[in-house]
């Protein structure tokens, strides 16, 4: 951001709103938000160009300078008759400086504006203290700009209470519109937080709040009519979100989720969107491809459909692929993912970290696929321990204790689940309770035992007999990063659906990484192909 405009910055503020657009493709999953970046000299940067840096560098300059004015100045104080003692007088100095040093270092990693308004004040009264520090101290004549300036600071502080007051008032009614949603009372939720939005219709917190709460509510209502309604208020709250502040994959992402079903091409527009802000983000390629295929645009959904697999490729395993609606795409899809896949791997045959990624995928496809051989090649030369034995036990289910050595500690527990159906219920908890820091759920733990009985052997168990665990990806540190902790902290409309073993204990089968710079890159122009085509489309 400083760099694209290093003169003027991009405005006080708009770091959050526009820094996804900025985000660079190769960050994959990470830093979505602005999180590390909040709060520091780079922000500053970002908003004020190079005064962001040249203000604070030259007020850094002046403070230096009055510092050692003032421990070379014999004549700190005046006072009559007397003399205070100048050792004093520079311990004060020194514990000041040491204060303000302190407090500049901490600024680097964390500046808040309150923090400068308290510590000026602290200034100020140490000043005072100073200055009546003798028993019979001289008070200076006022300067003749004295009363002006604090004329002139009195109406700047008059004007910005005066400014404030919608702000501070929309927060407060906000507040009371959460706590009407904490005891269920719609009705009362939604009109205080719609006089919030009015208010304040620049900050998109609250129409995005009062979107994504109305169409929360409505998956879980079994009224179709009152259901239709509370979707189109949803719709339009985030289209107004989207209004306020239109580069926030959050809002895009789950927009789509919610047109899906009432405006295909609506919901297409709002997944394109969300995946050029955050193109690695699991979900919304496929979102896309879900509203291409109800437009009957199977070529585009095909390619939607295989750019979540490569970057995501854990997705080839998910349940949805065998529902009937489904299951015909899949050879196609896996077709479009070999075949881009081999092309991904001819055009960067220099970079080894990169082809050793895209060997493990690929090896991890073929065990997938049950094609044990090719497998075995790929993941021989480019697989770890793990995934090797994983496809050697696939191959031979009767030498299982020959491969167990050369698993990690959770999978061992889950294969010696598989051997001793006595002690499953144990080990399997385990085996949870160590990938996730709780006790296994008792109704995901009773859908897990049942298919491990189920199931003919291990690897038939890891793909067709596999236990699903559902549920929906929070967005951690919204309200933080969106400065309003009040109101819930939302997650993502589409409910996620995945093979529990192979994402909870096998994911070294088919890696994703959160961070794949090589990987991302090489993607971003089959993305940019499709957003293209949707567009002419």
């Amino acid at each position: 951001m400083g760099s694209a405009h290093p003169w003027t910055g991009i405005g006080l503020g708009n770091v959050p709103l526009q820094y996804q657009v900025y985000r660079p493709v190769w960050a994959g999953r990470e830093s979505e938000f602005i999180y590390q970046l909040h709060s520091t000299p780079a922000q500053l940067l970002a908003e004020l160009g190079i005064w962001g840096v040249l203000i604070p560098s030259l007020l850094t300059v002046g403070l230096i300078w009055q510092l050692i004015r003032s421990l070379m100045n014999r004549d700190l104080v005046t006072a009559k008759g007397n003399s205070v003692d100048l050792n004093t007088v520079k311990i004060i100095i020194w514990t000041l400086t040491s204060a303000l040093i302190a407090y500049g270092v901490t600024s680097w990693t964390d500046y808040q504006l309150n923090n400068v308004c308290i510590s000026g004040i602290i200034i100020i009264y140490f000043a005072c203290l100073l200055q009546l520090y003798s028993a019979d101290p001289v008070i200076p004549k006022p300067s003749r700009f004295a009363r002006p300036v604090f004329l002139a600071g009195l109406a700047f502080l008059l004007a910005i209470a005066v400014w404030l007051f919608p702000i501070l008032r929309a927060w407060q009614l906000s507040e009371v519109a959460f706590r009407a949603l904490a005891a269920e009372k719609v009705p009362a939720f939604t009109q205080y937080l719609t006089q919030a939005e009015n208010l304040a219709p620049w900050e998109a917190y609250y129409p995005t709040q009062l979107g994504w709460n109305l169409g929360n509510i409505a998956l879980t209502t079994a009224d179709p009519g009152e259901r239709e309604e509370l979707i189109n208020r949803a719709i339009a709250a985030l289209e107004r979100s989207i209004e306020a502040s239109p580069h926030q994959e959050f809002t895009h992402n789950n927009l789509g989720w919610l047109a899906l079903g009432q405006d295909p091409l609506q919901a297409s527009q709002s997944f394109a969107s969300a995946s050029q802000l955050v193109p690695a983000k699991r979900g919304v390629f496929y979102g896309l491809g879900l509203s291409l295929l109800v437009q009957q645009k199977l070529d585009l959904a095909i390619k939607a459909f295989s750019l979540e697999c490569l970057r995501d490729p854990l997705f080839i395993t998910n349940p949805l692929w065998r529902n009937p609606n489904f299951a015909p795409l899949y050879p196609p899809l896996m077709a479009k993912i070999q075949s881009t896949l081999g092309q991904l791997r001819q055009d960067h045959d220099d970079d080894g970290d990169y082809q050793k990624l895209l060997g493990q995928i690929q090896g991890g496809i073929h065990w997938w696929l049950g094609q044990f051989s090719q497998a075995e090649a790929e993941l021989n030369q480019f697989g770890d321990r793990q995934a090797q034995a994983v496809v050697g036990l696939s191959k031979n289910p009767t030498q299982l204790g020959e491969y167990l050595p050369a698993l990690g500690n959770v999978a061992i527990q889950v294969v010696q689940a598989w051997q001793n159906p006595a002690q499953a219920r144990e080990l399997i908890n385990q085996a949870w309770l160590q990938v996730n820091g709780t006790p296994m759920p008792e109704p995901l733990l009773q859908q897990t035992l049942g298919s491990l009985q189920q199931a003919p052997d291990f690897y038939t168990w890891l793909t067709d007999y596999a236990p699903i665990l559902q549920y929906r990806r929070q967005r951690l540190g919204f309200g933080v990063n969106s400065r309003h902790i009040d109101g819930p902290n939302p997650s993502d409309f589409y409910q996620v659906t995945e093979n529990l073993p192979l994402v909870t204990w096998f994911p070294f089968m088919l890696p994703s990484p959160i961070l794949a710079p090589a990987l991302d890159n090489a993607l971003q122009p089959l993305r940019l192909e499709l957003w293209q085509a949707i567009a002419k489309d």
